[in-house]
């Protein structure tokens, strides 16, 4: 939540410096050293609740995420964490 807010407060300072409506954010995700002994069924748990918290609360704010380093397991991971996106 208080990234979400962060990004809030960006938005709303471009808007002003721009002068025009910025209303969306870029996400980087490097995901380098991730193993899959961290795909544990917590971490399952908190990405699906981060997940839900982003799409009732801060709706239609990310304009794109780019996930970068990703480890040869990560298509597996991404297959479980997809539908909730």
């Amino acid at each position: 939540v208080w990234e979400q807010e962060a990004c809030g407060r960006l938005c709303l300072a471009q808007t002003k410096k721009l002068k025009r409506i910025v209303e969306t954010v870029t996400g980087v995700i490097d995901i380098k050293d991730m193993g899959m002994s961290q795909i544990t069924r917590d971490f399952l748990s908190l990405t699906k609740l981060l997940a839900e918290i982003d799409q009732n609360q801060y709706p239609e704010t990310l304009g794109r995420c780019f996930i970068i380093n990703a480890p040869a397991a990560f298509p597996l991971v991404w297959r479980m964490v997809k539908p909730w996106l």
